[in-house]
């Protein structure tokens, strides 16, 4: 059997750009994401959704610095699409994975993490019966966890925001955005270990297409809203 695949290099940086495409034994997931991740200890990861056939999974591997295979793993709940949306690397050298479980308004958002070993050693889940889609992931210095993303509920999208302790319990989550419809597009830490979002935000008005904006919006550790801007 011939298994042919998409261009990789335009997902890693370039000097991964040639590395170990033979190896993927099933085909990226059609039109997803793939990840290029350092850890910040010389450490090079690939994330990727493939598809087996029936349905999306995630594939992650570590990579030398030659390009080599350290260690790979798939995460293919059976029967149920997974996929990768945002990764990231806590202060430890751990894989953080924000991924979508499911398909259609059955959207569960799943937080795995990777030690540098490649063991599994933690893996949540966030179902509250809406549609929750992450799109990003980030530690802060102490190994808590933020993922952003967007709800949808009763016809309207909101921005949301979850943070998880280091061993993966719910702290809090919040929601951004009272009329109208709010993506969250961008997280980053603070010094504070705060959070701090961008937030497109689009505003009905007699025209049809609306208008759109975006703000920074900041939540300090304990959940609060300290500023928008």
């Amino acid at each position: 059997m011939t298994v042919r695949y998409r261009s990789f290099a335009r997902a890693l940086p370039a000097l991964v750009a040639g590395w170990a495409l033979a190896s993927f034994p099933a085909p990226l997931a059609a039109g997803d994401n793939q990840f290029g991740l350092t850890d910040g200890r010389g450490g090079f990861y690939s994330i990727s959704n493939r598809f087996n056939g029936a349905n999306d999974m995630i594939q992650v591997k570590r990579l030398s610095p030659n390009g080599g295979v350290l260690w790979e793993d798939y995460r293919n709940p059976p029967g149920v699409d997974l996929r990768a949306a945002a990764v990231a690397s806590d202060p430890s050298g751990n894989v953080l994975i924000a991924a979508v479980r499911g398909t259609g308004n059955a959207c569960i958002l799943t937080l795995f993490r990777y030690r540098p070993d490649g063991t599994l050693d933690q893996e949540v889940s966030f179902d509250d019966g809406a549609r929750n889609l992450p799109s990003a992931v980030a530690a802060d210095r102490d190994g808590s966890i933020y993922v952003g993303g967007t709800v949808l509920r009763s016809g309207r999208s909101r921005a949301r925001l979850w943070r998880y302790d280091a061993g993966f319990g719910l702290l809090w989550n919040q929601e951004y955005g009272d009329y109208g419809n709010s993506y969250l597009i961008q997280l980053q830490t603070g010094v504070r270990n705060e959070a701090i979002v961008g937030v497109e935000v689009h505003q009905p008005n007699s025209d049809s297409s609306g208008q759109y904006a975006r703000v920074s919006v900041t939540y300090e550790v304990n959940g609060s809203r300290s500023s928008v801007q």
